[in-house]
């Protein structure tokens, strides 16, 4: 049944289209169904199956995995989907049944639990053999969904799971609704076919029907049906099938104002581009809460490159974040892996962004990211022609800076999320900036005040926020966003009396460090837990750290001294001697706190994931 697409390129019907690439002996399978192509592998004088790589986690696909991984071959997986590989039998246990608002079919998924020995990030490469498979993220079928992209025999071919099939048809179509009554899933397949064409394939491989020997026209023809649906269908999804909207706020300085948070390029005279923020076009590969494990929800798809490029940009040099939230950062990984655009970030969040599991925070990215240059606050940064100033401003969490910049006669800030411009005005008709409290990003009661008075003081006339289009401002909307931050705290105060309003604003008063890391059975590691003290007292006692059966932490306990306003970190190293039971891979541990002789029970917590 094994039919010769190329020389080492093969395809064999079961559930799924299995696709066999072979190296001499040895073969990698993409997709795998029943499994049944181990007993056809020998008609190609291959002895010894390498790899299965899947598209996505659905049971046809891998059903028979298992047959694979029992002859010693190895699998691996979508980065975004690997829960549902590696943690199968908890499924039912974390996906709810009832209230469904959350419409995606994704309960056809295995059973019984795969080991993945890698996991496939979007924009990197899977290299076996002399073969480069290159990881494209391409969201619809599912959420996770990826295509792997290869130079096979002379051909581009690209192995789309999913996302099409022959005769420019979908697969299924309940499959793309996420939400309630909408269309999104339609959305998502829109742009990962107008991300596939951009990227050129010569043969298109999906997971069901006949190969796709038209992978252009077929695409096109696939995306004009989903346009003409969504202009029929009742919901407000067809606008965003529209290309991305950039406006020019400055000469040279651009806003792509189409995405969830907004995109900032500055162009240089010579072509060079600076990003700030980077976020996925709206309405496209960002769900909250739609996600069982990080990454799930948030889906990047490259966007407004070319629009960029038609105004000028020839290479993306650098890319900086105004915060570290996903939304302002998911495109991060594309510009580093596919641009080799250096990042650029403010002092305080490189830690979490190169170990994005170092805290428990709000909106993180779960991919670490290597920072090229560290920022400084009140450091003035000469880029080409451009010279800028980097400050902090805390309030929409501790991890966050402005860019303030002179440009073409105007004042600009490039503010990320410390205001907005949602159409509220004051008796006299001028802007009344917004602002939000997350507790959980890390922030006080007077952090918001603190950053309104760092906006004054430079007087800009323009502001270009994350989200929101770029408006202009004056003296008196300056004073309106001082006059509203500085009441932030007369608010909240009466809700906690004599105690400490920061301690009753932070969830972060103890914490393991990192919260979550991956670890080995048997394998030392190391946690330090930090306790801060928000009291006008010093707090002294012991800490432990209060585990599972089977691990040894050392020492078993340390004794604590933390001064008025000041955090004290106190290390500990564990190791796992016995693991627990076999379906589940994260495991939680407790800190405990004694202080003044009284019993504070768990105050904090930490997890670790087994490998």
């Amino acid at each position: 049944m094994l039919q010769r697409l190329s020389e080492h390129l093969y395809l064999y019907p079961d559930l799924c289209n299995v696709y066999v690439v072979r190296s001499g002996r040895r073969a990698l399978c993409i997709d795998f169904g029943l499994g049944e192509v181990l007993d056809a592998l020998g008609d190609l004088g291959a002895e010894k199956l390498d790899w299965v790589l899947h598209t996505h986690h659905h049971r046809d696909q891998c059903q028979g995995t298992h047959r694979a991984v029992a002859l010693g071959a190895k699998v691996a997986v979508p980065f975004t989907e690997h829960h549902f590989f590696t943690q199968a039998e908890l499924f039912c246990n974390r996906r709810p049944t009832q209230n469904l608002y959350r419409m995606m079919a994704d309960h056809f998924t295995l059973r019984e639990s795969l080991p993945a020995a890698e996991r496939l990030v979007d924009f990197t490469h899977f290299r076996w053999e002399d073969f480069d498979f290159q990881v494209l993220p391409t969201p619809g079928h599912t959420m996770g969904s990826i295509s792997l992209r290869a130079r096979i025999d002379g051909t581009w071919v690209v192995f789309s799971g999913d996302l099409i099939r022959s005769g420019a048809e979908l697969q299924t179509l309940y499959d793309l609704q996420y939400s309630y009554q909408n269309a999104d899933g339609f959305l998502n397949v829109f742009r990962s076919l107008e991300y596939l064409r951009e990227r050129g394939a010569e043969l298109l491989l999906p997971s069901h029907g006949e190969v796709i020997r038209e992978p252009e026209r077929e695409m096109g023809d696939l995306m004009q049906k989903i346009r003409s649906w969504m202009e029929f269908y009742p919901s407000d999804d067809a606008g965003s099938l529209a290309p991305p909207e950039i406006i020019e706020v400055q000469k040279n300085f651009h806003a792509v104002v189409s995405t969830d948070a907004h995109t900032y390029c500055l162009i240089s005279q010579d072509g060079a581009g600076l990003f700030i923020d980077y976020g996925a076009l709206r309405g496209q590969g960002y769900f909250q809460s739609f996600m069982h494990k990080g990454g799930e929800g948030n889906r990047f798809i490259p966007h407004s490159i070319r629009g960029l490029s038609e105004r000028g940009l020839k290479k993306i040099e650098a890319f900086t974040p105004t915060h570290y939230h996903d939304d302002h950062l998911c495109g991060a990984p594309y510009l580093i892996r596919e641009h080799d655009a250096e990042l650029w970030a403010f002092e305080n969040m490189v830690p979490h962004l190169e170990q994005p599991r170092r805290e428990l925070l709000g909106c993180s990215l779960p991919e670490p990211l290597p920072v090229h240059r560290v920022l400084r606050d009140g450091e003035r940064i000469r880029w080409h022609e451009y010279e800028f100033v980097v400050r902090y401003t805390p309030g929409h969490c501790d991890y966050h800076m402005t860019l303030f910049l002179e440009h073409d006669g105007e004042r600009i800030v490039v503010s990320g999320d410390v205001l907005f411009n949602f159409g509220r005005r004051d008796t006299a008709g001028e802007i009344l900036p917004h602002w939000n409290l997350i507790y959980l990003n890390k922030t006080d009661a007077e952090a918001h005040y603190r950053s309104a008075r760092t906006l004054a003081d430079f007087s800009p006339s323009v502001v270009c926020p994350g989200h929101g289009r770029p408006f202009r401002v004056n003296p008196r909307v300056l004073e309106n966003f001082l006059s509203e931050t500085a009441r932030i705290k007369e608010h909240l105060a009466p809700f906690v009396g004599s105690r400490s309003l920061t301690e009753a604003m932070s969830p972060h008063f103890c914490q393991a460090l990192p919260f979550e890391q991956r670890v080995q059975i048997g394998s030392p590691f190391a946690v330090t837990v930090r306790l801060t003290n928000f009291r006008q007292e010093a707090m002294n006692g012991r800490v432990r750290l209060a585990t599972p059966a089977g691990w040894r932490v050392s020492p078993a306990e340390r004794p604590l001294h933390v001064h008025a306003g000041s955090s004290q970190d106190l290390a500990f190293e564990l190791v796992i001697l016995e693991r627990g039971p076999k379906e589940l891979h994260y495991f939680p541990y407790g800190i405990g706190l004694e202080l003044n002789g009284r019993d504070w029970g768990e105050v904090g917590q930490g997890q670790v994931e087994i490998e």
